[in-house]
Formats: C-alpha cells, structure tokens, sequence
C-alpha cells in the first residue's frame, strides 16, 4: 500500500483534488466544516494508482473518499445493514454517473438493490465526514472485507 500526502498547510477548498463529494449535502458539509483552515490530504493506493482512500484531515474534521474495489464491492454491498446509516446511504445511492464511456447500462449490475458500476470507479465511491465512531468501524469493517482477500 502507497502513502502520499499533499496539500501541506493549504486551504483546503472545492476544487482540490480529494475534496469532490459527489452529492450536494456531504459537499456543503464538508464545505462549511473545513472553511478557510489548513488542511491535509492523504491518499491510499493499493493494486494500481488509483486511490482507495483519500482523508482530508483537518483542525476539526475528517473527510474520507472511499473507493469500493470491484473483487470486494459484492459482499461490501450485502453487508451495508451493519454500517453506520451515513455509509449504507452512500451505498444505496450509487448508480450510474454518466461517464464519457456512454456503456448505456452495460456496465451496471444489480446486486441486492444496489447498482454496481464496473466501468468507472467514480460510481463506486463513498463520500462523507467520519464524524462518529460508527463511521469509522464502517469504514474499518469495509477495509477488513477488501483485504482478507489479499
């Protein structure tokens, strides 16, 4: 697993990369809890260059990315009735996202109520300030799945 952290000391803001939620509600959030204040991003890769996780830490906040890998989304996604109900929202919302590649669909799956996308990762990620201790053992729990597979 690679650690990078950038964004040393910046104000943190909109448009900084791993500061994209993709809904209005964690956007706004996240928006009004970091401000004008230093903040810090850190990046987890794993299995490529694309990040699994990317924190932005803050005087008085975390804020996660979470990509769900593919191999482990399945069961992640059958599991989400035991995650803190700020992550199962963010799982029951994924869907398409209407990505440049126009699959029309074909790379959608159903999996227990949920739309699975395999084309973009974009479609699979979790957005949300881990506010609670609930959050994070969601988040611990998800990344126990991803990696018993290792």
């Amino acid at each position: 697993m690679k650690i990078a952290i950038s964004g040393r000391g910046k104000r943190a803001g909109a448009g900084d990369a791993g500061y994209k939620p993709r809904n209005h509600q964690a956007r706004a959030a996240a928006h009004d809890s970091v401000g004008g204040v230093p903040a810090w991003g850190i990046s987890f890769t794993a299995r490529g260059k694309t990040p699994l996780a990317i924190f932005t830490l803050s005087q008085n906040i975390v804020f996660i990315e979470f990509t769900l890998p593919l191999d482990a989304a399945e069961r992640i996604i059958r599991a989400r009735k035991t995650y803190s109900a700020t992550i199962r929202e963010q799982i029951e919302a994924f869907r398409c996202i209407k990505c440049p590649k126009q699959c029309k669909g074909n790379n959608l799956t159903k999996i227990d109520g949920v739309w699975l996308c395999s084309g973009r990762a974009e479609a699979r990620r979790i957005y949300t300030t881990l506010s609670t201790l609930e959050n994070f053992a969601s988040i611990h729990t998800m990344l126990d799945i991803i990696y018993s597979d290792n």
